[in-house]
């Protein structure tokens, strides 16, 4: 029944339609008497579909709404890229106007549609964040969709069960295989889901009801496999979005083969070495406090890149003559403190993620470099004043609970290897005195921190230290032979 216009004196006429009833057949050319009446009919059900629409995407903001206020306050993370945030799941929620376009013109492709949106959102979200928040983002995406476009009400358990099955083989992406198999595994999921849509959608006599099902079961797999090749060539892209280092990048960049500690080996080859003894200090800190090992195991391998443009001046690549010696307190500092400022550009240079470059930056804090601060102290006049504050690092100091480990260890590892005699009781006392001095400091300020997570990773430090310090028992053998060699008095 089409509305009539005000003043309209034309008798009112009524037919009836069957649903689902043929009026025009595309291609079709309209006749001319009829032309108004299909203009009607035309803007009415467009009226109609976007006034449903309007409706469904309301609905998906009262759904997602609480959904990231959850998330928020469960991850704290989330908080610190608020406008990526919520520009990425405007994105996400604008994806679902997908199925609602193709609605019924192509049901084949409109379920496809709607298992895409689920499985892209597992995948980014898990990458960005977890994968406990991917299925809970894919699933719930998927559901929305199925109901915005309309598809079958059975499509939307298979949907969260897909999203369910992808989101646990996820894990920390440690390699491209990960994702493929995250896909695979999850697209057997979604297909038989959208088989049983289909099949329990149309009435039982259908012809070719078994036919119809497994076309959408193929469609739902296919469909599945390409977002996951697609995720995969957008993986470095949706890293740098989020700031996120995947385990696949830490396994790159640890590879002893990677150009940047090639570089640091023939260059700086006792940075080198003191590097990779702090990453295994850092590493033991931060899995005793449940931090990210892996993230912080790498972030320790790159802290002191920079010494590379100047390693004569720095005491584990000297071997004979001490440049400093010749040189006045505040350029010696300028030396020393500038190795962060140059590792973090040549950090930028080399494309390494903001996230590891926050422990070049942060990795000394804002200490003072005491040596040359009391070397130049001792050598002023009575009437010159030396401030502590012009021998300071620039900072910042460690942000993140894996940066401040990385300051301890750096410290600990570098007081060790200096130490003449280094029995037990030494190390602990090193250690003990070197967190001490940093948490009074206020170094520890901004990385939230305790003192039991603090005296935990001093535990672990200390542990890591004497099995790598340790000294070798001196058997009878060796105590004769020491002796036979003595030089005779």
């Amino acid at each position: 029944q089409l509305e009539r216009q005000p003043g309209d004196q034309t008798p009112e006429v009524v037919e009836q339609y069957e649903a689902g009833q043929i009026l025009w057949r595309a291609g079709q050319r309209v006749p001319a008497e009829q032309l108004d009446d299909a203009k009607k009919i035309y803007a009415e059900t467009s009226r109609i579909e976007w006034a449903e629409f309007g409706a469904a995407f309301l609905l998906c903001l009262l759904v997602m709404a609480p959904l990231a206020g959850f998330s928020a306050y469960s991850h704290p993370k989330l908080t610190r890229h608020a406008i990526r945030l919520v520009t990425f799941l405007s994105l996400l929620i604008g994806l679902i106007a997908i199925p609602f376009l193709l609605g019924e013109r192509l049901p084949a492709a409109r379920d496809a549609a709607v298992i895409a949106i689920a499985a892209f959102g597992t995948i980014s979200v898990s990458l960005a964040y977890d994968r406990m928040l991917g299925g809970i983002a894919g699933g719930t995406l998927g559901v929305l969709g199925a109901l915005v476009a309309p598809a079958p009400i059975m499509l939307a358990p298979g949907v969260v069960a897909g999203a369910a099955v992808m989101a646990a083989r996820l894990g920390n992406f440690e390699d491209r295989a990960t994702i493929l198999s995250a896909a695979g595994r999850s697209a057997v999921v979604f297909a038989l889901g959208a088989a049983v849509a289909e099949w329990t959608s149309l009435p039982s006599g259908t012809e070719g009801l078994f036919g119809q099902g497994a076309a959408r079961a193929f469609a739902a797999w296919l469909t599945t496999l390409l977002i996951g090749f697609l995720a995969m060539g957008l993986l470095p892209t949706m890293e740098r979005w989020f700031d996120r280092v995947t385990g696949m990048t830490l396994a790159e960049l640890r590879d002893p083969r990677h150009p940047l500690l090639q570089e640091l080996a023939a260059r700086a080859p006792g940075t080198y070495d003191h590097s990779l003894q702090v990453a295994s200090l850092v590493e033991a800190g931060v899995s005793a406090i449940g931090g990210d090992a892996a993230l912080a195991y790498v972030g320790a391998l790159y802290h002191d890149i920079g010494k590379m443009r100047k390693p004569e001046y720095f005491v584990e690549n000297q071997s004979g003559e001490n440049p400093h010696d010749n040189l006045r307190p505040n350029i010696s500092y300028l030396i020393i403190a500038g190795h962060v400022k140059d590792g973090l550009e040549m950090a930028a240079a080399s494309g390494l993620p903001k996230s590891l470059r926050e422990f070049i930056s942060s990795h000394h804090g804002t200490q003072v470099v005491r040596w040359f601060y009391v070397k130049a102290r001792d050598a002023a006049s009575e009437d010159d004043e030396v401030e502590e504050a012009s021998f300071r690092y620039p900072g910042p100091r460690p942000r993140s609970k894996e940066a401040a480990v990385l300051m301890l260890a750096d410290a600990c590892e570098s007081a060790s290897r200096a130490a003449v005699e280094l029995p037990s009781g030494k190390i602990e006392s090193i250690v003990r005195d070197l967190s001490k001095e940093r948490l009074l400091d206020g170094q520890f300020d901004e990385c939230k921190l305790t003192l039991r997570e603090l005296h935990e990773i001093e535990d672990a430090i200390i542990g890591r230290l004497r099995s790598i310090r340790h000294q070798r028992l001196a058997y009878p053998d060796d105590q004769d032979e020491a002796a036979s060699s003595e030089p005779s008095s």
